[in-house]
């Protein structure tokens, strides 16, 4: 996962540099996270106590158990990495969602 503000930040990176149209680059964090790291996470950061109720759903087919970004092509042409944390970015889209939600209401 990649916060807004750095995923922008890259597209702006990558777009003011010769670009090769047949060039494929990967853009992630080169972690992974599954949706149990992410809603715990947001618990914490939230303060919640809702408890889900895992495994309910049944595998699909098309489901993946590896979704890492090879970003080293990413690294190399653009010396890219990504500076804000899983945690960070979350709790700044916490925070945004806050302001922009009690501002408009």
């Amino acid at each position: 996962m990649i916060y807004v503000d750095e995923l922008v930040d890259l597209y702006i990176k990558i777009a003011s540099k010769p670009y090769n149209n047949n060039d494929i680059l990967n853009i992630g964090s080169g972690n992974q996270y599954n949706i149990k790291k992410i809603f715990e996470t947001v618990s914490k950061l939230l303060k919640s106590n809702v408890v889900p109720d895992w495994n309910t759903m049944k595998n699909r087919d098309w489901d993946q158990n590896i979704w890492i970004s090879d970003i080293n092509k990413l690294k190399k042409q653009y010396q890219w990495k990504q500076k804000i944390s899983l945690k960070e970015g979350l709790r700044r889209t916490i925070s945004w969602h806050k302001n922009y939600y009690s501002d408009s209401c």
